[in-house]
């Protein structure tokens, strides 16, 4: 009976020790990473530092920038896996500039600062995983450095506001074409961002910008290569 007893203690203590760490392992951050696609608009306003350059540009002229690379995002998961609702806690990463061509190179970055926003309405399948989720205002303070020859070989682009964007999602990490966006303008400061509206000039206002998850550029690659293949097969058959 002794020896019954001790063994159902045993069994009881494995049983809470097992309930702890699943309790921990729920209150741990979810951590997930994509390739996102950046996509932003400036618009040169008058006094622009941007209109001294030489390559023609005019005050009103909207560039379209694009950046490309990886992005990583935690979330809050303490709620639980029935939680509809969860915080993101941070978001970093640097993506290298695509375009135009007259900026490369430069890239652009959430690691300033993080300010806040979260994963609402969150729908799951039978095992638990999310199918369907709004990310509401997600906010971070970006910057974009250059070392273009254009601006001189080193400069920076800045916001003197943290930027949001809200989007519906089909999954976390996100699924591709998942894509969060905001159109409210900000103003934008060329110099230095560790002195924000000092003696920087206002340069241009920021608008339109998404940012879009995307394939690796590997598997673009990838694809690219298969579909050649595909196509040269196809003509040594005719």
């Amino acid at each position: 009976m002794r020896l019954f007893a001790m063994r159902l203690l045993r069994f009881l203590g494995c049983l809470a020790l097992l309930a702890c760490v699943q309790q921990q392992t729920c209150q741990a951050a979810l951590t997930f990473s994509n390739t996102m696609q950046a996509d932003f608009e400036f618009e040169v306003v008058a006094g622009s530092p941007l209109l001294g350059l030489g390559i023609g540009l005019n005050v009103g002229d909207i560039i379209p920038f694009q950046a490309l690379g990886v992005m990583t995002f935690e979330l809050d998961d303490s709620g639980g896996p029935g939680a509809t609702s969860m915080a993101f806690t941070n978001v970093t990463g640097v993506l290298d500039g695509v375009s135009p061509a007259g900026f490369l190179p430069f890239s652009i970055s959430p690691n300033v600062s993080f300010e806040g926003g979260s994963l609402d309405s969150i729908v799951r399948d039978l095992g638990g995983n999310i199918t369907s989720a709004f990310v509401n205002d997600l906010r971070m303070f970006w910057r974009m450095d250059s070392t273009a020859p254009v601006l001189g070989g080193a400069a920076s682009l800045y916001s003197d506001t943290p930027l949001s964007f809200s989007g519906n999602v089909t999954g976390i990490g996100f699924n591709l074409g998942d894509m969060l966006a905001n159109a409210t303008e900000f103003d934008l400061y060329l110099g230095d961002p560790e002195n924000p509206q000092g003696t920087d000039p206002f340069t241009a206002i920021g608008r339109n910008r998404t940012l879009t998850a995307v394939p690796e550029p590997g598997s673009l690659a990838v694809l690219a290569l298969g579909a050649c293949a595909a196509a040269y097969r196809r003509r040594k058959t005719k």
